[in-house]
């Protein structure tokens, strides 16, 4: 038997448990036994050895489907967090990524459309670099038209290289805005993404010929940054200038920092926390929260896949969204001192990835907002 014949693999239907192997199936054939009784002997030698298992099922042809223990499973996600493991990437077979944004000329990237394609560009880059990848972000222009005001503009990105050499796009991840499409040759081979247009309104009324300059005067750079790439880019960003989306995963960052520094002084503290006691478990809500913590990876997995930066934002958001649920309905003060101490743990896991989001998207954390 050949090891890659044994598959392990989390089921789409938790019915099916929280992951599964054939290795009874492929194990049958040398030892003469049937996979369901193999399957079975497997079975009681786990249980009589470890304690973390709800359950374990042998279905069907003799998948072995196995269940943890809701405690065991949310405080491996928790320490996955702590220990970085969440983040980490195999690093065997990487190779060199070129991700490109394609202008007429250099100055023209102070314009929205243009604007929302390099910085679709410069996320995927900073995602793959994230990964392991060696990454050359590549500004590719027919005419350099450098000025002191777009140098000074570029200089808040990083290791952006600026070329007319066209020869560059061969090979690459390539961007850009629906006018300068026409740059790109019919027997160039890269991946080509067009984004769709950026509406911006205010009080819900859309302001017509807004610049890139009045917007950044009027709400700042990161924001502008974040909001261009909440969508996928064959949809139009709508940017309501009144409306802060980038505080909305800020603020977790901040108030589960303010929290922990306060209870922290009162000798509230998660280093307290050692073995996980089964009479503080936590809540439908809490549950939620930590169970999309292991989604991190997965968004930066999609992100690579489809070119499309914004499926980690929008793995921020609805991290978020789940930690403003806990958070408004959850009485801190009135929680006994070990259910706080526990609870504190896991908000710390999830302020841990905020903070890689955050970082990734090049956007600033406060300790208080």
């Amino acid at each position: 038997m050949r090891l890659k014949e044994v598959e392990v693999h989390i089921p789409q239907s938790k019915e099916h448990g929280d992951f599964s192997t054939n290795i009874a199936m492929a194990l049958s054939s040398k030892t003469n036994m049937s996979p369901i009784k193999l399957g079975n002997e497997i079975k009681n030698k786990i249980l009589s050895k470890y304690d973390f298992f709800k359950e374990i099922k042998i279905e069907g042809p003799g998948f072995i489907n196995f269940y943890l223990e809701e405690e065991y499973l949310y405080n491996a996600i928790l320490e996955t967090v702590e220990s970085g493991e969440f983040k980490e990437f195999e690093q065997s077979n990487k190779k060199t990524i070129k991700i490109c944004v394609v202008l007429d000329k250099l100055s023209s990237i102070i314009g929205l459309e243009n604007f929302r394609a390099f910085m679709n560009m410069y996320y995927l880059g900073n995602i793959y670099s994230f990964a392991g990848y060696d990454v050359e972000k590549l500004i590719v222009v027919n005419y350099i038209d450098k000025d002191m005001y777009t140098s000074y503009f570029l200089s808040n990105f990083k290791n952006i290289e600026i070329t007319d050499d066209y020869n560059r796009l061969e090979g690459s991840i390539v961007f850009c805005s629906p006018e300068n499409q026409w740059l790109f040759h019919d027997n160039l081979e890269a991946e080509r993404f067009v984004v769709e247009r950026v509406k911006v309104y205010k009080n819900k009324h859309e302001i017509k010929n807004m610049t890139l300059n009045s917007l950044m005067e009027k709400i700042g750079l990161n924001r502008l940054k974040y909001t261009f790439c909440t969508r996928s880019l064959n949809s139009e960003v709508e940017l309501e200038i009144t409306r802060d989306d980038l505080k909305y995963v800020q603020y977790p960052y901040s108030r589960i920092s303010s929290l922990m520094n306060i209870l922290k002084k009162e000798g509230i503290n998660i280093k307290n926390v050692e073995d996980y006691n089964k009479a503080f478990s936590y809540n439908d809500l809490e549950k939620e929260l930590i169970k999309k913590l292991p989604e991190f990876k997965d968004a930066l997995v999609t992100s690579m896949e489809l070119g499309q930066p914004y499926r980690l934002i929008r793995y921020g958001d609805e991290l978020c969204e789940v930690f403003y649920k806990v958070n408004n309905f959850t009485l801190f003060r009135q929680l006994h001192t070990e259910k706080l101490e526990i609870l504190l743990k896991a908000l710390n896991c999830v302020k841990i990835v905020i903070k890689e989001v955050l970082m990734l998207l090049e956007v600033p954390m406060y300790e208080k907002m």
